[in-house]
């Protein structure tokens, strides 16, 4: 019996390589995974010339400080509890809420994708506790042992910021890819039962298309 089983993994790569690693959206490991993706600017970068290490070592510098951190909430007798206060709570429900409602109207989002979103909002509440232990590690006053630690609303803001950004990219990652061969929405499936069940043109099923928001291009295809 593992009582605290915590896996991790972190993975770099061209998204070319994603369907290597995860099939696509139905997928489980996909909505169990932060994504972010960026677009180099293509420009020349010298091959000669002493590499700068200020990114590394800062990076370095932050992980030493995070581990002490670490530590000293680990050490504690008693568990560190995280207090929400409600208008936290709300701010996070009516967020979350929106999004649920949105997407369950938008035919563009595949229903693979619903996992992802209610993982995110979970992932808003880890974040924002990890920045909020990171601020009592900094100040060293850590709360006495049955003193919950009250979550501030700039956490719990950063921690919305980068679970929704997360998720966008991990739209971005799968875009074009995360409908299954086969899959119909209701506008592309209301579109085919329109056409006629005899033989008919090219012309007559591009006509047919504005009245469902298909371009014709889209219709001939």
């Amino acid at each position: 019996t593992i009582s605290h089983p915590a896996p991790s993994i972190a993975l770099a790569g061209t998204p070319a390589t994603f369907d290597g690693v995860i099939s696509g959206t139905g997928d489980g490991l996909f909505s169990r995974f932060l994504f972010y993706r960026f677009e180099r600017e293509f420009e020349w970068s010298t091959q000669f010339g002493e590499s700068s290490t200020g990114l590394e070592q800062s990076l370095q510098s932050a992980a030493e400080e995070f581990q002490v951190g670490y530590h000293q909430l680990k050490a504690r007798e008693e568990p560190l509890r995280v207090h929400v206060p409600e208008a936290l709570q709300r701010a996070h429900d009516r967020t979350f809420h929106s999004l649920t409602e949105k997407w369950r109207n938008d035919e563009a989002v595949s229903r693979s994708l619903q996992a992802s979103l209610t993982r995110a909002g979970l992932q808003a509440v880890k974040i924002a506790v990890v920045l909020q232990g990171i601020r009592l590690a900094e100040s060293g006053i850590p709360p006495a042992p049955s003193e919950p630690a009250e979550l501030g609303a700039e956490d719990m803001k950063a921690g919305l910021r980068l679970a929704l950004t997360y998720l966008l990219h991990a739209i971005r990652v799968v875009s074009g890819k995360d409908q299954p061969p086969g899959e119909l929405t209701e506008r592309k499936r209301k579109y085919l039962e329109t056409l006629p069940e005899e033989t008919f043109s090219t012309a007559e099923a591009k006509g047919l298309a504005p009245q469902f928001g298909a371009g014709k291009r889209n219709a001939q295809r």
